[in-house]
């Protein structure tokens, strides 16, 4: 099963999904901005072109379980609610597209997915 779920997300992912996947893979804890730097790294507007695909990839991945923002867990794996603080301070502008306080990782379905990127699909590829 892992490898049938592991070629459809090669389908369904491209060339820049992959370079997402790559920065949280090579430095696990990255935020928006860090993966940002590493994937692109110009300076662009937040109602840009490409920070609404960036956000679109951030997007896709998570919904498919590849990558999420690091969470505390308890013994058995489950994660622990996060405890909610209410501020009547309002912000005058939205979370930014790069923002830079929350870290993300690959989930263990993105960990198999590299894995088998990596072991499976490459070596075919280079030995034809």
């Amino acid at each position: 099963m892992d490898t049938v779920i592991t070629i459809r997300a090669i389908d369904r992912y491209d060339e820049a999904h992959f370079r997402v996947i790559r920065a949280l893979f090579r430095d696990r804890g990255a935020t928006r901005a860090d993966i940002w730097d590493d994937v692109n790294g110009a300076d662009v507007r937040e109602d840009s072109a490409e920070a609404d695909l960036f956000k679109l990839l951030i997007h896709d991945l998570s919904m498919g379980h590849v990558l999420r923002q690091i969470r505390a867990t308890n013994d058995q794996g489950q994660f622990l609610a996060r405890r909610t603080r209410r501020t009547r301070v309002r912000k005058s502008t939205l979370e930014s597209a790069f923002e830079d306080t929350k870290p993300y990782e690959l989930t263990a379905l993105g960990a198999q997915f590299v894995t088998y990127v990596l072991n499976e699909t490459v070596p075919r590829i280079g030995g034809k």
